[in-house]
């Protein structure tokens, strides 16, 4: 998904040790992160068109731009695709181990099974996200993917055996992201939004990027880019798969989080600078939206 270079006077040894990556068939990558910190790192990035399935059992991560609010907490489940080339930024902070375990898959892999998986429904939407704009979606993390995550960090067999372990988790961990896909709602091949529509919606996603909490509704959105409020609800469905109401409200949520996690502000400072009036509201959604209150990234 991204191709890192190490920055902030870190090692090359720490950086190599930073994510491990293991190629379970072409195509198909596993990646484990291990690992206690002395000193942060930062890493330069820019994505590739893939698909990432990342597992984050312990460890926090701050995304230094504004213009792509991200990084992680423990207990997260993030599906990351993209047919773009995007620069990132990310700092992985150093008061806590870090440990993620990530699945990748490039069009490599999907050559590379178009014949065999040729009518499955999850393999042709997958296939179809690695050429489509960048999209992150979180979810929370299950038992099973929590197990998963775990065994191949800490493999219950050794010498030989480790590699087949390991390969066993990437293909549970392929199915449970085929199953992710599976229940994604997508347009069928007939209504799908392409050429100058699905540009027009990439623009408009990009207008929220750029400041989420500048959006007031959907219709001054709309009125913006000479829309109306039905046609943007629709054609913002077609292009990424989510509304752009759940777009613009996950966008607000990490300007909160990244408010705590990289300003250092209160709650209160967060939720007036994620466009809360209320900081018991903010808190309230907060919750609902990651699983977790927003006092959380305070300990």
């Amino acid at each position: 998904m991204e191709t890192d270079k190490a920055e902030d006077g870190v090692s090359a040894r720490l950086a190599d040790e930073a994510r491990r990556w293991r190629q379970v068939k072409p195509g198909m990558s596993m990646g484990i992160m291990d690992l206690q910190l002395d000193a942060p790192i930062r890493y330069e990035s820019r994505t590739f068109p893939a698909i990432c399935l990342s597992v984050v059992l312990e460890g926090f991560a701050i995304n230094n731009m504004e213009a792509l609010e991200g990084g992680f907490c423990p207990d997260e489940v993030w599906v990351t695709s993209t047919g773009e080339s995007v620069p990132t930024s990310m700092t992985i902070h150093a008061d806590q181990p870090v440990r993620v375990v990530e699945l990748l898959l490039t069009p490599h892999w999907v050559d590379d099974n178009s014949e065999r998986m040729a009518g499955d429904a999850s393999f042709q939407k997958m296939a179809q996200a690695m050429s489509q704009p960048l999209m992150v979606r979180r979810l929370k993390l299950d038992a099973r993917l929590r197990q998963i995550a775990w065994s191949a960090l800490r493999p219950p067999v050794s010498g030989a055996f480790v590699n087949e372990h390991l390969d066993a988790c990437a293909l549970n961990m392929l199915c449970i992201l085929a199953e992710h896909f599976q229940a994604t709602k997508s347009p069928a091949p007939t209504d799908r939004l392409g050429g100058k529509g699905l540009e027009r919606m990439t623009e408009v996603r990009r207008h929220i990027d750029a400041d989420p909490v500048a959006v007031n509704s959907l219709a001054e959105l709309a009125s913006c880019f000479g829309l109306s409020q039905s046609g943007l609800k629709r054609d913002f469905q077609r292009a990424f798969g989510i509304t752009a109401r759940d777009y613009l409200f996950e966008r607000r949520m990490l300007i909160g989080r990244n408010a705590i996690l990289r300003d250092r502000l209160t709650i209160a400072e967060a939720a007036y600078k994620a466009g809360y009036e209320h900081p018991g509201n903010f808190t309230a959604a907060f919750a609902k939206h990651f699983g977790y209150p927003p006092s959380r990234l305070k300990n």
